[in-house]
């Protein structure tokens, strides 16, 4: 038996916690101490995902229940969008371990007015600490998407209706060379 074997002896329902607060105590403590400057360069107000909760999600952990909880794809970008390329890879600084499906839902619902945000998070993405072994492991398809959404933000570069951006051809080119393409 592994209990008796690491000399620990089982807990019975009345042994519990002393006290009636709740431990705080995190489970990966280096990836989710909080920054002070926890939120992303650039704000986003105007879109709503209709969920509070989305400011509170403070580990990847919350990241990925709430990421469930969205039933759309359209409300996955919203939520991504709102919370911005720097507050995601607070969450993911290890490894972002969803990625090909956060790039799904950007390409799938990208809209040109969000076109610095999804450079953000796509830059942000790139620092994660596993992010060349994740990429590694991209298929043909997951490459294709990429592409299209370089793409996306290439041609968002020339729309005189949008807000000057941040990034430029050469930005977007050195994403290009980051994600293998």
């Amino acid at each position: 038996d592994i209990v008796a074997a690491s000399h620990l002896q089982p807990l019975d329902r009345k042994d519990g916690l002393k006290t009636n607060e709740r431990i705080k105590q995190t489970w990966n403590a280096a990836v989710s101490k909080s920054d002070k400057d926890a939120e992303g360069s650039f704000t986003y107000n105007a879109l709503d995902s209709g969920n509070q909760h989305d400011e509170e999600v403070k580990t990847a952990v919350e990241f990925e229940k709430r990421w469930k909880q969205l039933e759309s794809n359209q409300n996955r970008y919203k939520f991504l969008c709102k919370l911005g390329g720097k507050r995601i890879y607070q969450l993911y600084r290890t490894e972002v371990s969803n990625l090909e499906g956060l790039l799904q839902v950007l390409h799938e619902c990208y809209q040109p007015v969000e076109a610095q945000i999804i450079y953000e998070i796509l830059i942000y993405a790139t620092k994660s600490d596993r992010f060349s072994l994740t990429v590694m492991f991209f298929g043909k398809q997951d490459k294709k998407m990429i592409s299209e959404l370089l793409t996306k933000l290439k041609d968002s570069l020339s729309n005189q209706d949008l807000p000057s951006l941040a990034y430029n051809e050469d930005d977007l080119e050195g994403l290009h060379n980051k994600y293998s393409l």
